[in-house]
C-alpha cells in the first residue's frame, strides 16, 4: 500500500471521528437543555400554584375584618390581611360518604337556590362531617340585613358560604354541598384538623352585632342542621370562632341553645 492511500485513509478516519464526537456533545447539549427546561416550569407551576392559595386564603381573612368594620375602603387593600396557609386550604378531598344517599335536601319549598358563581371550587366529591356557623351582615351603608349588599361584599372578595339565612328565616343556597366553599379560611376543628372548608358546609346568619337573631332564623338553621346531619356523618357543629379563637368572633351573640346546643 503506498503511503498516499495511507494518507488518505488516515485523513477519513480523522474526519469521522471528529464528526461523532460533535454529534455526541450536541446530543448530550440538548438533554441538558430539556431538563433545565422541565425543571424550570415545574419551578414556575407550584409556584403559581401556591400564589393562587394564598389569594384564597387573603381573601376568606379579610372578610370578616369587612363585615366587622364600617371602614370598608380601607379593608379592600389585601396587603393589610394576614398571610395565607399551606396549598391544603384549596385540597379536594375523598369521595362524598353519606348516611342515606336515598334522603333528598330539605324541601325546596324552604330553601331558595341563589347559586353564585365566585368563592368556591368546583369537586367531584368530598367528605363532609362538620358544620360552621358563621354572622354577617351589610357594613357597607343602607339596610345592615340587605342580602344583596352582603353577596356584593361577598363577591368583591371572593368568598361564600353553602348556606344564608336572612332575618324572615329564608334559607339562601349559595353553593352546592359538594362543592367546597371558600368560608373558613385558616383553623383547626377541635381534633386539629386544617383544611377546614374541604369537608365542611358553611352557614351564615344575618344579624349585626349587638342585635341577635329572630326565631325564624334559629328554626331554619335548627331545619337545615338537622336535614344535613340525616344525609351526612356530621362530628361537629360549631362556630367561626370555635376554629379560630384568635382572630374570629362570629357567630356573634349567638344562643346555641336555640338549636340544641354545639356538636364538639
Amino acid at each position: 500500500m503506498n503511503k498516499r492511500i495511507i494518507i488518505t485513509i488516515v485523513t477519513l478516519l480523522t474526519v469521522i471521528s471528529a464528526s461523532v464526537g460533535t454529534w455526541l456533545f450536541m446530543e448530550k447539549k440538548n438533554d441538558t437543555t430539556i431538563i433545565l427546561n422541565t425543571h424550570q416550569k415545574e419551578v414556575d407551576g407550584n409556584k403559581e400554584e401556591t400564589e393562587n392559595v394564598q389569594d384564597v386564603e387573603v381573601q376568606e381573612d379579610i372578610l370578616s375584618e369587612v363585615i366587622e368594620s364600617k371602614d370598608i375602603g380601607k379593608q379592600k387593600n389585601p396587603e393589610k390581611a394576614e398571610s395565607a396557609e399551606p396549598a391544603e386550604s384549596t385540597e379536594v378531598v375523598k369521595e362524598t360518604q353519606t348516611k342515606d344517599t336515598s334522603k333528598e335536601q330539605l324541601s325546596t319549598s324552604k330553601i331558595k337556590d341563589n347559586l353564585i358563581s365566585w368563592g368556591h371550587q368546583k369537586t367531584s366529591g368530598r367528605t363532609i362531617d362538620t358544620i360552621i356557623v358563621h354572622s354577617v351582615y351589610n357594613a357597607t351603608g343602607g339596610d345592615e340585613h340587605d342580602l344583596k349588599k352582603i353577596l356584593g361584599i361577598f363577591k368583591d372578595y371572593d368568598v361564600s358560604a353553602h348556606y344564608i339565612i336572612e332575618r324572615d328565616g329564608t334559607i339562601n343556597r349559595l353553593v352546592n354541598e359538594k362543592d367546597v366553599s371558600w368560608h373558613a379560611g385558616a383553623g383547626q376543628t377541635p381534633d386539629g384538623r386544617s383544611n377546614v372548608n374541604g369537608f365542611s358546609i358553611g352557614i351564615e346568619m344575618i344579624a349585626q352585632k349587638g342585635v341577635g337573631y329572630k326565631s325564624a332564623q334559629y328554626d331554619a338553621l335548627k331545619s337545615l342542621i338537622k336535614d344535613i346531619e340525616g344525609r351526612y356523618n356530621i362530628k361537629y357543629v360549631i362556630g367561626h370562632k370555635d376554629i379560630a379563637p384568635d382572630r374570629k368572633e362570629d357567630p356573634w351573640d349567638f344562643d346555641w341553645d336555640q338549636i340544641g346546643g354545639k356538636r364538639q
